[in-house]
């Protein structure tokens, strides 16, 4: 039990990253285009080139150049949290809270970047550290919206390219697997707001793979209404699938008892979907599909599923102006 206990702490102490191998300062390289200037940190003032020993500190850092004896330009340095509190954390992935949780404990964690150029061209005196930058990029990157105008249609054509099914025979239970195609068109309507649209499609999607014996496919019809939340499509719904399953032998020498049974099952559930849009036409997400009900050949009670990979194309039809 004390090995267990011991191992287990060593691990987090390793996996602390942050505050295990960063130290408390670190040196700042600043450099500028106007020689002979300076720059003030702190209540410091450094001849550029220098090499700066700044505190690692959750607070942003000021910063003054000197270009002249006259002039002087006032710099906000964003703080940012360092790569080894981000990505080195997780090696130590059956720990993740715990060493996140240590490392949120103190400012080790946060840097200003590695260098710093001050230029005579600079419009703006916001300095953001690589991590922060590359982050904001990727904050405005989601930020996009394609919204449209209500009234606005769509022709709608995808291909759900990867389909992972859980389906109920009436013979022999349920059979889970992976398959590969598909198709789906329909039609997006976009009311009484910009940013919420309803959805009709038709879709097939296919369950088998190569070399199997196992043949699974849905053909269904599905209604939804839809959010746009920046560039992210949400979408919920009903729909009215028809469930086949059939086995067809491969493998015609050894004979299976199973060869040429089929299943045929309709069925009623929910939908959900999640798209990200590359641009206004383009986007790639996830269907959801479960049923509860089946309707045919007999009505009960019936759990299945489908989860589809789905990338599609939006084709405006109709445009409001």
């Amino acid at each position: 039990m004390k090995k267990i206990i011991l191992s287990t702490l060593l691990c987090l102490i390793i996996t602390s990253c942050a505050t295990i191998l960063k130290k408390k300062t670190y040196e700042l390289s600043v450099s500028s285009d106007v020689s002979g200037s300076k720059v003030k940190i702190y209540d410091s003032i450094y001849p550029l080139p220098a090499n700066v020993v700044v505190e690692r500190s959750k607070e942003d850092l000021n910063l003054i150049w000197l270009t002249s004896d006259s002039i002087q330009k006032d710099y906000l340095v964003k703080t940012s949290p360092n790569s080894t509190f981000l990505f080195a954390n997780l090696l130590g992935f059956h720990f993740i809270p715990v060493t996140y949780g240590i490392d949120f404990t103190n400012q080790k964690r946060f840097y200003y970047g590695k260098e710093i150029f001050l230029s005579s061209q600079d419009t703006t005196y916001t300095i953001f550290p690589p991590i922060r930058e590359k982050g904001v990029k990727i904050a405005n990157y989601f930020k996009r919206e394609f919204l449209r105008t209500p009234g606005d249609m769509n022709l709608v054509i995808s291909i759900p390219s990867i389909n992972g099914f859980n389906m109920d025979t009436k013979q022999h239970g349920v059979r889970v697997q992976t398959g590969v195609f598909g198709f789906r068109t329909g039609f997006d309507y976009y009311y009484y707001r910009e940013d919420k649209y309803f959805n009709v499609s038709l879709a097939f999607s296919s369950g088998r793979l190569l070399f199997s014996d196992e043949k699974l496919n849905t053909y269904y019809l599905s209604l939804t209404d839809n959010k746009i939340l920046h560039r992210l499509n949400v979408g919920y719904g009903l729909n009215y699938s028809i469930n086949r399953w059939k086995f067809e032998e491969f493998d015609e020498d050894e004979p299976d008892p199973w060869n040429g049974e089929k299943s045929i099952i309709h069925a009623v559930g929910l939908i959900g979907n999640c798209y990200l849009n590359f641009n206004r036409i383009i986007s790639a997400g996830v269907i959801y599909k479960p049923t509860f009900l089946q309707v045919y050949p007999e009505t009960k009670f019936q759990y299945e599923h489908l989860i589809s990979i789905d990338f599609q194309i939006k084709i405006p039809i109709k445009k409001n102006k």
